[in-house]
């Protein structure tokens, strides 16, 4: 009988000793659909089926899940070590934080082995000599027990870094060396050092490398961690490895304020030679090889890339000294990472708009007497604007502000507000007397273009309170000064009045005091406070340091130079981000904004071609919608393709895009892939300045049922420098005429679910597996898409053949008829009344199986 199912290669096979019993296979179902989407090279392709976050770092080394570590209270910041990456780096912010690797005997090589420790630490704050932070660290150090094991202790910046290994004797240490490296600004706050120990156990020696060079050497002795310790002794287990403040054995003692990045753990003595190709290939944006896969090149045991979101809660995370009380919380619908405002190494922002449901979105600071000073005490306010909508001079958007203005009560606090790009920016402060204001003081900078859309402004505010007056700079230079009174927030209100509590720092929008009100359209970004007044120099060097990519001091070295109680830098990673599997990598990495259901999403099409369990992304028509940043602006040039699965709901707003590029500055979507008018599919793309009635695009009625909030539809369009066409369910449904090109800018964002920028044009239903090609795939490869998630494709698993006393056990899953034959080509014939599991009679010849459906 013939069999509709493909020969199989002999290395599927497998013998048996009764009369050489060999085992074909059954045939299963799998998912095909996204290695057919892959082969067409998408620049982004998103599966939409993300997992939430899980408070684990996870082991990329040769040790595998055992190597993870679980994360207690540390943050996820952007900005990581490694130049020119989209990584983030773990925060801990000196309270205790950690993330734990449990022991592991591979991970505590004995003395006699060697090891190498690597990791990138950025300090948030400069210490003396003693008694120091432990960045890393894995020793067994319960009071009183021998000590085993390894420390890294962060000294001055002078005198660099320190390591010691225990002897398992008392406190005893047998190795205690300390060095930091030549490079400019080695060990200041706000900058990235690499740092490795090497350990060589045939010569009993450690070395020490700062920056990719040796900084110190030392002979001595060592004992490795063991996990044969009595538990009486040992009441929270053997000692695991830990980052940012010691481990399990003396829970959160030591902590380290500041970032580490890229931990890894390796079972021999890397070469300095080694050492130092990490250190350059971290530092050099232009590395033709992966810092990663350098690294897993020499086969660490553990490697922690900590780059995972690390949290329960959205967070916009305090660098200052202030620490966990001065976090901000992101409310849902602001977006990051958005493009920040510092040249030169990545930087990211958040981003903040109106919410089609009304008000606007914010980030909120809780009330701390930290950064709400006495009036008669001095203080400085500092960020980063950047303009995405001008407005005119009144009522105005509030990017920044702390006032106190629940309905009818008095005013306290301070405000700032966007007024017109000649106008510039206005300060206030209030009087604690109804909504009077005692300083109102407005201006702008000289510089070209100050306050116009598409512009970063730095703007900062002095308050010197002996004298009761206020100075406000714009691009590091004096615009404004004003002298009158001011009320601090004070947190001493009637709870029947401050119904929900004191007034926060709120970012974006109206603090929780006025939740919404006066949203800003645009991004902020390094926001600061400190508890003094910075001077006008100091004020120019932040301005400078953050507008020149060649700057000598990091941006962010420059502002904690100033010890501030507040430092967001907003350069979290998302709090639900997207994964790309297409060409552009971590570059078109997406980010959730007011996601419908939890993370797991909706069910996607339930076709063959997906797997059974296969999330897509949920949209509610209003606010939600997934931001893909500008991933395609050096890619889409000439032609492309759009493609996305979509389940509709029946009502839909005028305009619904499913996948479009806008500029950041602009009213028209450049390029789309939308529903239009709840009618008709459309597919095109409107220059910026022109209007709705003359896009060049096609529109195709859309058919009964589309539009139900149950069907999944395919939808394809594709422009090829000449013609537009839409595709449905692989069918080519409608085509136009358009020799004018696509609009090409480097300043386009891309949105699944509504516009780059998140305002408008929102889409409600479900979408699932959106992609970008930077050509027009043809009408062949379409169609073969459609057919790879529609037909159900068949991979080879092998049946089961067992000794069952004198025969032969047959096991196999699902429906199907068993066949045998003498030979692997056949002929099959069916076992007559055969069925899983089959105990068949065994033969001296040898016999073959395989399913027939």
């Amino acid at each position: 009988m013939k069999s509709n199912y493909p020969s199989l290669p002999s290395s599927r096979l497998a013998a048996l000793a009764l009369g050489s019993l060999g085992a074909v296979v059954q045939l299963v179902h799998s998912a095909d659909y996204p290695s057919t989407v892959l082969a067409d090279a998408p620049a982004i392709y998103y599966r939409l089926g993300d997992a939430p976050n899980s408070g684990i770092s996870r082991n990329a080394g040769t040790a595998g899940p055992s190597g993870n570590a679980t994360n207690l209270n540390l943050r996820a910041v952007g900005g990581g070590a490694i130049v020119g990456d989209l990584n983030s780096a773990a925060y801990f912010n000196g309270s205790g934080a950690r993330a734990i690797i449990p022991f592991q005997a591979d991970l505590n090589p004995p003395a006699t082995d060697s090891f190498t420790v690597e990791a990138w630490v950025n300090p948030s704050v400069e210490v003396t000599d003693s008694p120091g932070p432990a960045p890393l660290m894995n020793r067994y150090s319960y009071s009183g027990a021998n000590r085993q094991g390894w420390v890294f202790f962060q000294r001055s910046p002078a005198t660099g870094w320190n390591f010691r290994t225990y002897t398992g004797v008392g406190s005893a240490t047998g190795i205690n060396i300390t060095g930091q490296a030549a490079t400019p600004d080695a060990g200041k706050a706000g900058t990235w050092t690499h740092l490795a120990a090497v350990w060589d156990g045939k010569g009993s020696i450690a070395r020490l490398f700062v920056n990719g060079e040796q900084v110190a050497k030392a002979t001595g002795t060592y004992l490795a961690n063991t996990d044969d310790h009595p538990e009486e002794e040992a009441v929270r287990g053997a000692a695991g490895i830990s980052l940012g403040s010691y481990n399990n054995t003396e829970p959160g003692s030591n902590p380290f304020r500041g970032k580490v990045d890229e931990f890894a753990l390796y079972g021999r003595a890397l070469t300095e030679e080694e050492l130092r190709s990490h250190y350059q290939n971290g530092t050099n944006a232009n590395r033709t090889v992966p810092y990663r896969a350098l690294v897993q090149s020499h086969e660490p045991r553990a490697y922690l890339r900590l780059d995972e979101p690390a949290f329960e809660t959205d967070l916009a995370v305090n660098l200052g000294s202030a620490g966990g009380a001065g976090d901000g919380l992101n409310g849902a619908g602001v977006l990051h990472p958005a493009p920040g405002a510092t040249d030169g190494r990545f930087d990211s922002a958040n981003a903040y708009r109106p919410k089609g449901s009304g008000g606007g979105t914010t980030t909120l600071v809780p009330w701390t007497d930290k950064l709400n000073p006495e009036a008669a005490s001095s203080f400085t306010i500092e960020s980063w604007f950047y303009v995405a909508q001008e407005v005119t001079d009144a009522p105005g958007p509030a990017p920044l502000m702390n006032r106190y203005s629940y309905s009818g009560a008095n005013r306290q606090g301070w405000v700032y507000f966007q007024r017109s790009p000649t106008s510039g920016w206005n300060f206030r402060t209030y009087t604690g007397v109804g909504s009077a204001t005692g300083v109102n003081i407005t201006g702008q900078a000289s510089t070209t273009n100050a306050g116009t859309a598409g512009t970063w402004n730095h703007v900062v505010t002095v308050w010197d309170g002996p004298n009761t007056q206020a100075t406000l700079f714009v691009n590091g230079e004096q615009v404004a000064q004003g002298t009158g009174d001011y009320a601090a927030n004070t947190d001493d209100h009637d709870p029947a009045e401050a119904v929900r509590g004191a007034a926060g720092l709120g970012i974006g929008s109206y603090n929780n005091t006025q939740p919404g009100e006066n949203p800003f359209t645009g991004r902020v970004d390094e926001v600061a406070f400190y508890a003094e007044m910075l001077s006008a120099e100091r004020i120019l060097a932040h301005y400078r340091s953050g507008t020149n990519s060649n700057r000598s001091l990091v941006y962010e070295a420059e502002v904690l130079a100033d010890l501030p109680v507040e430092f967001l830098r907003m350069d979290e990673p998302a709090f639900q981000p997207a994964a790309n599997a297409g060409a552009a990598g971590t570059q078109g990495a997406g980010a959730v904004v007011y996601p419908r259901l939890n993370a797991t999403g909706p069910s996607g099409p339930g076709f063959p071609g997906f797997e059974p369990a296969n999330p897509a992304l949920g949209l509610d028509g209003t606010n939600s919608f997934l931001n893909l940043g500008n991933p395609l602006g050096p890619v889409i040039v000439s032609s492309v393709t759009l493609e996305a699965w979509i389940q509709p709901a029946t009502v839909q707003g005028p305009l619904a895009n499913v996948l479009a590029a806008t500029p950041s500055i602009g009213d028209e979507d450049s390029t789309f892939l939308r529903i239009n008018g709840g009618t008709h599919y459309e597919l095109g793309t409107a220059v910026p300045g022109e209007t709705e009635t003359t896009v060049r695009s096609v529109k195709v009625a859309i058919p009964d049922g589309d539009l139900s909030g149950t069907r999944w539809t395919h939808l394809v369009g594709t422009y090829d420098r000449a013609t537009w066409r839409l595709y449905r369910n692989g069918v080519l449904v409608g085509s136009e005429t358009d020799t004018n090109g696509l609009p090409v800018s480097g300043s386009f964002d891309w949105a699944v679910g509504g516009r780059g920028d998140g305002i408008g044009r929102s889409f409600a239903g479900s979408v699932d597996e959106v992609a970008v090609y930077p050509v027009a795939l043809s009408a062949t490869q379409i169609q073969a898409h459609y057919t790879a998630a529609t037909t159900s494709v068949a991979v080879a698993e092998p049946l089961t053949l067992q000794r069952d006393g004198a025969g032969i056990r047959v096991t196999w899953k699902g429906a199907g008829v068993l066949q045998s034959s003498a030979q692997l080509t056949g002929t099959y014939v069916d076992v007559p009344g055969a069925a899983s599991p089959a105990v068949l009679a065994a033969s001296a010849a040898e016999q073959y199986f395989r399913l027939r459906k």
